[in-house]
């Protein structure tokens, strides 16, 4: 009898962890049973679009259709619904052409959608950018050798050459401040310096303004240079052609690079000296580096 209500019990207990088993099993299955959605419409857009320009390419559902899909982003499928129907939208612009006429556009089926809504905003006209801007600061460095070869004291040549500077389409009718003279005259004083100018254009509604700096740079081989010696120091100085190319390298400027070449050579030189002593011996030193190329003339007269 006690082993009979024992096996009773045991029978009991067993059915009642089966059914929380079950439950147990179910929820989970629940919990596993989840759909993923990858369905995406894209982000909201909105155009805007002058009536004229509705008028003559929007007139058909089928037109309107076609722009509309074209605001949409890139990848979004174009087999989708529109809410309200292009017929609609047409009729609400035939009501008033002025307003923004916006429709709710949905992909996917079933429980996985995703929508974006799509506008255009007619209006009577689109106005244009402001063309107040003409430019970012501009600074440029030239060395003075091109200013004096192509500028030198012209102030027409130096207006020119600072709106040059300036981007296209900017109106060349502005202002310059200091002027364009004061620039001039401050040149002939020190040629080796940085000359600033604030350039301003009046559109009539409005101003802008850029600056623009010039920084004159001396030529990279120098000033051209012109010694006298005599006859005697050339004959015991100036005999070799190494002891000549160590001259004329003496007279470059400082900071000159003397890695340049020489045109006529040391020899060529040496020999129209053995022709005739008493003549004036010049040759061209040429700097070729990546951040110069220029040229100075180099001279020796020898005299009795």
């Amino acid at each position: 009898m006690r082993n009979f209500y024992f096996i009773a019990v045991l029978g009991l207990l067993f059915v009642g962890c089966s059914v929380d088993n079950d439950e147990i099993v179910n929820e989970e299955i629940g919990v596993a049973d989840v759909t993923v959605c990858d369905v995406t419409a894209g982000a909201d857009n909105s155009i805007t679009l002058t009536n004229e320009y509705v008028m003559n390419n929007l007139y058909t559902p089928a037109r309107l259709e076609r722009y509309f899909k074209r605001l949409l982003d890139e990848g979004v499928p174009t087999d989708g619904t529109f809410s309200p129907s292009m017929e609609s939208l047409i009729l609400s612009y035939q009501d008033f052409n002025f307003q923004t006429f916006t429709t709710v556009y949905t992909v996917g089926e079933g429980g996985c959608t995703d929508f974006t809504e799509l506008s255009i905003v007619v209006v009577e006209k689109i106005e244009e950018p402001s063309t107040c801007f003409i430019g970012d600061d501009i600074y440029q460095e030239v060395e003075n050798k091109f200013i004096q070869e192509n500028i030198g004291n012209d102030p027409v040549k130096l207006k020119n050459y600072y709106l040059g500077l300036l981007n296209d389409e900017v109106p060349l009718n502005g202002t310059f401040s200091p002027e364009i003279a004061t620039i001039g005259n401050s040149y002939l004083r020190d040629n080796y310096q940085t000359f600033t100018t604030v350039y301003t254009v009046d559109f009539g509604d409005c101003t802008d303004s850029v600056k623009i700096t010039v920084k004159v740079l001396p030529a990279c081989a120098g000033e051209d240079k012109f010694v006298t010696r005599t006859n005697s120091f050339v004959q015991n100085n100036l005999y070799t052609p190494s002891r000549l190319r160590r001259f004329y390298l003496r007279m470059l400027d400082s900071g000159v690079s003397v890695n340049g070449t020489f045109t006529p050579s040391m020899e060529t030189l040496i020999q129209s000296y053995q022709k005739d002593n008493f003549q004036v011996f010049t040759t061209t030193y040429t700097v070729d580096e990546e951040e110069c190329s220029d040229s100075t003339k180099l001279s020796i007269e020898v005299i009795e």
